[in-house]
């Protein structure tokens, strides 16, 4: 299974020349109790917040704001959550990031110790680890990126990690403007989602065929309509991360 198509996937061989999209998965952004208090994000500040060192004011709009920073907190460079986050909001898939990570009680990690690298093309193998920390106040947190006090922390998560980060503390965001829903994807004026891929090996034996047969079938059918979404049910297609919606 993957979140994203081969075609942007860093592993590019061997070529997988059987895959099948089998579903919609649908992602929330989401921040924690930090210095920035708002409820909405642009592409443009998401952009900005994954180079490493947004001061608040370009969150917030407010000229006094530019003692403390607004950072991303997401996934490695394996996850195909980060393709679709990169990809949606033209940061560029493979570019590198300046994310941190922080700890369940937000403290800002040391991502390569002991040499004090706080910020980098570092990232959480898994959304539940990332989801577990977004819960955490980092008001008056030291900020060992930059060197202030206090910071905050945005991140993209998939609809049900979301779901766990704001029963720990996070506040779900607005994206331009509109927000996330099962409506909303299903017509593409929530841009932050992505097709879920099934592939099976080159030359697979007959019982994986058969398994990937099943597997093809099976999936749509068992999608909640929420986490996932089934493809009939979706008024909306893309070609991959890096386009916009178009409606059917």
């Amino acid at each position: 299974m993957a979140d994203n198509s081969q075609a942007f996937s860093r592993t590019k061989v061997p070529a997988l020349t059987t895959g099948t999209n089998v579903a919609v998965i649908t992602f929330a952004w989401v921040r924690n109790p930090g210095l920035w208090t708002g409820s909405n994000l642009t592409d443009a500040m998401i952009r900005k917040a994954l180079q490493g060192a947004c001061k608040r004011a370009v969150f917030s709009g407010n000229a006094s704001d530019t003692n403390d920073f607004v950072y991303v907190s997401g996934r490695d460079n394996q996850s195909g959550t980060r393709v679709n986050q990169f990809g949606e909001s033209g940061y560029g898939i493979f570019n590198f990031p300046n994310q941190i990570e922080m700890d369940s009680s937000g403290n800002m990690l040391d991502l390569d110790p002991p040499n004090g690298t706080y910020a980098g093309d570092f990232g959480f193998s898994s959304g539940g680890t990332l989801a577990g920390t977004l819960g955490a106040n980092t008001t008056a947190k030291p900020d060992l990126y930059n060197g202030a006090t206090g910071y905050s922390v945005i991140a993209m998560l998939s609809r049900g990690d979301a779901n766990t980060a704001i029963a720990n503390g996070a506040i779900e965001l607005t994206v331009n403007g509109v927000a996330q829903s099962s409506a909303n994807v299903k017509e593409g004026t929530f841009n932050y989602w992505g097709n879920e891929y099934i592939y099976q090996k080159i030359a697979a034996s007959s019982e994986a065929q058969a398994a990937y047969n099943r597997l093809v079938i099976s999936i749509p059918n068992d999608v909640n309509g929420t986490t996932a979404i089934k493809l009939s049910d979706m008024h909306c297609v893309r070609n991959g991360p890096t386009t916009d919606s178009d409606h059917n």
